[in-house]
């Protein structure tokens, strides 16, 4: 049962990042990144900076722009392929240097046994026939 509980709630995210594809003709700008310490000496460009509070994600904007993000539990996030939203209205956004929490049983394809997490984030960019479409995309995989 719970091999076809997780075999729905995948087809349920792939269903969502279908719609949420942007148009493959699309040519994005070069956004501002942020960076991110790696812990090594080394610096990241990055959209975000995300931190495990133990039962959640604390995910922090490091740009002036409204951006667009995504969770998803590692092991989904490598059977499929997660595109950004077009819109900023399909998928949640965080608004320029702003942070949002994200409970781990929020994030999608979490399970107890999950180990990792991949947050995806994107910058929006204008777009003449659909308004803003997504532009350059970043991810950070972090230890649950």
């Amino acid at each position: 049962m719970k091999l076809i509980e997780r075999g729905i709630e995948t087809a349920l995210v792939l269903i969502v990042a279908v719609a949420c594809a942007s148009p493959a003709d699309s040519e994005p700008r070069s956004p501002a990144l942020g960076a991110v310490d790696e812990g090594d000496g080394q610096r990241a460009e990055r959209y975000v900076e995300v931190e495990a509070t133990g039962k959640a994600l604390r995910i922090r904007n490091l740009t002036d722009e409204e951006i667009g993000y995504a969770v998803v539990e590692a092991e989904t996030a490598t059977v499929a392929l997660f595109p950004p939203c077009t819109t900023p209205n399909a998928c949640p956004t965080l608004a320029p240097h702003g942070t949002v929490v994200v409970a781990y049983e929020e994030i999608a394809g979490y399970h107890g046994g999950s180990a990792e997490a991949v947050v995806s984030a994107w910058n929006y960019v204008p777009d003449p026939q659909y308004g803003k479409r997504a532009g350059r995309m970043t991810q950070t995989r972090v230890r649950l």
